[in-house]
């Protein structure tokens, strides 16, 4: 595995934002590297940043991975759901969408 990319994604101002990570393998696009997941991080309805923010959330089919529906902008399906702290939503066309 790759390290993580250097810039975030701002899906909803500060409070929700993503890190895409890159892997080494034959992506038919052409691209050197692609990535196999992101990192999630959140703050917790305290607004305090949750223990389980940076999480890595893996690319593939589910139930074994969310699907990558497009980089730019970031969309992922299903949901997200943080098991810490009960945030629960979709990230969609670059944005964060509380379910």
């Amino acid at each position: 595995m790759m390290p993580d990319r250097p810039e975030l994604i701002y899906l909803n101002s500060d409070e929700t934002t993503a890190r895409l990570v890159d892997c080494e393998c034959n992506d038919p696009t052409g691209h050197e590297h692609s990535p196999c997941g992101m990192r999630w991080f959140h703050l917790a309805p305290d607004g305090s940043e949750c223990g389980a923010s940076g999480g890595y959330v893996p690319f593939g089919n589910p139930p074994y991975g969310w699907k990558l529906e497009s980089v730019d902008p970031l969309t992922i399906s299903p949901s997200l759901l943080c098991t810490r702290c009960q945030r629960h939503g979709f990230i969609r066309g670059g944005r964060w969408v509380p379910a």
